[in-house]
């Protein structure tokens, strides 16, 4: 699912945002204390403005608390 926002600013410039959920895999799993994962969520931001695009994204590895879900409510 993508969430996407429009945004202008007092000057009148087109700013858009995108959110687009992402299931990354690792290409090698690894071990921690309690368990192995081999996956973590990410959330990837399209931001256009003025004809420019930038990327970005944020990790939410489970032993920080944010979900996807949570993370999105934010947004």
């Amino acid at each position: 699912y993508l969430h996407y926002h429009h945004y202008q600013d007092s000057i009148n410039d087109d700013c858009r945002v995108a959110a687009i959920p992402y299931k990354l895999d690792f290409k090698f799993p690894f071990k921690l204390a309690v368990g192995t994962r081999s996956f973590t969520d990410i959330i990837i931001l399209k931001i256009t403005r003025n004809g420019y695009v930038g990327y970005g994204e944020a990790a939410m590895p489970p032993y920080l608390g944010a979900t996807v879900e949570s993370t999105l409510g934010f947004y």
